[in-house]
């Protein structure tokens, strides 16, 4: 393997880092990195990025009452839709190494992360989805790490989670069932929502929730994490 190659070192380290890469290949690259300080290096960087990351996050079961509860707020005030996030918000955590391992395959390199969610469906504890920002980037990507099948006159609209329990979800925007969609806001995201503890999203008709809260399931949860 042509180790000299830089992306491909990083990458390798962070696998090691996150105990993703396995067998021979791992006995390989632990040679390899006894007589390249260069690469302990790296493999050090990214265990210091991965590890303190790893006590923000923790796997819980959740219990079968909460998708009832969930779908039961939905039909009450803006505060009763807040606290049927609030619920489930520690229930559906994030898989930070998951995460983690999803994002090597994205553009921006990890160190320029600035928040990040992984999303997961509340039905199969799946991860669906990944949204992130860069540093002072207006742009906020969501990447579909499974595409979901929707009937035609619905849309997906993503929400932010307000700190508050009092005050009701704000709207992020829509984006496509597949791939990655980006949406753009008029100021750095990282800094607009940095007070926001978790996404969600819900299905909604065709152009958005017609109430400026949300009107129909909640799909998909999951915590807003600085990097």
């Amino acid at each position: 393997m042509k180790y000299a190659n830089p992306e491909l070192r990083d990458k390798l380290a962070a696998e090691y880092a996150l105990g993703t890469l396995r067998g021979a290949a791992r006995a390989r690259f632990r040679r390899l990195m006894k007589y390249d300080p260069a690469l302990r290096r790296t493999v050090t960087e990214w265990e210091n990025r991965i590890y303190p990351m790893t006590e923000a996050t923790a796997e819980v079961e959740p219990p079968a009452r909460v998708w009832n509860a969930i779908q039961a707020s939905l039909a009450g005030t803006a505060q009763q839709i807040v606290l049927g996030f609030w619920r489930t918000l520690g229930l559906f955590s994030s898989g930070l190494a998951l995460a983690l391992l999803l994002y090597l395959g994205l553009a921006q390199r990890p160190e320029t992360l600035s928040y990040m969610a992984l999303l997961n469906d509340q039905k199969s504890q799946q991860p669906v989805l990944m949204v992130s920002t860069v540093r002072n980037s207006p742009k906020l990507m969501i990447k579909v790490l499974a595409p979901q099948t929707i009937a035609a006159d619905k849309v997906l609209e993503l929400w932010a989670l307000p700190a508050e329990q009092d005050k009701p979800p704000k709207s992020l925007g829509l984006f496509a069932a597949s791939g990655v969609t980006t949406l753009q806001f008029s100021q750095a995201a990282d800094q607009q929502l940095g007070n926001i503890p978790a996404l969600a999203v819900s299905l909604e008709p065709k152009g958005g929730s017609p109430t400026g809260l949300p009107t129909g399931p909640v799909l998909y949860v999951g915590k807003w994490l600085k990097m």
